[in-house]
């Protein structure tokens, strides 16, 4: 796995940030697709990236010309936002109809050894990835699948505790020492949502 190193953690956090405010939107507007589908969306990408791996770019053929000329300027935003942060390396895409249309990597997924980021470069994301499994969590509770009040280990969750620890718990990190009782960060504990 390439890491991406960047000069300031503000910067990179406020460019992931911005990242995933855009990628939420879609999490939230709530999508119809199962994992089981995510093949499909980049069907036409993997052909791509089979046949080049060095691919840094793709746009699906079915794109029109502004469609193209719009991914264009959108392309040029971009570097100039990774530029103007000092961001060394990022990826971007574009989902239209459920169908990956667009990826493209910015700058570099290692700058110590040249390597371009590309649509497919995974970056260390770290603690940012919570609010989108906080976020699936609260949807499954608003659709009445999941209670927060559900102990964990009715889902399969064995942490060994004085009392019972809940969803809340996890995702409040108060499941350590007596659960509810004491705030304590545990990325450990909260990954148990996964």
């Amino acid at each position: 796995m390439f890491k991406v190193r960047t000069e300031g953690r503000g910067r990179a956090l406020l460019a992931a940030a911005s990242c995933l405010v855009v990628l939420a939107c879609g999490v939230i507007g709530g999508c119809s697709r199962t994992t089981s589908d995510v093949s499909t969306v980049t069907a036409e990408y993997d052909a791509a990236a089979a046949e080049d791996p060095s691919l840094t770019e793709f746009r699906s053929a079915a794109l029109t010309t502004e469609e193209g000329e719009r991914l264009d300027a959108l392309g040029s935003a971009l570097e100039m936002l990774r530029g103007n942060l000092r961001i060394a390396g990022m990826t971007a895409a574009v989902v239209k109809d459920q169908e990956l249309v667009w990826a493209k990597g910015f700058g570099h997924a290692d700058i110590e050894h040249g390597v371009p980021a590309a649509p497919s470069t995974p970056y260390c994301l770290a603690s940012l990835t919570k609010p989108f499994g906080s976020t699936l969590i609260l949807q499954l509770v608003e659709r009445g699948k999941l209670d927060l009040d559900d102990p964990i280990a009715d889902h399969g969750v064995e942490i060994a505790s004085p009392g019972t620890i809940r969803v809340r718990h996890l995702l409040s990190h108060t499941s350590a020492y007596w659960p509810g009782a004491v705030y304590h960060y545990s990325g450990d504990r909260y990954s148990e949502l996964d």
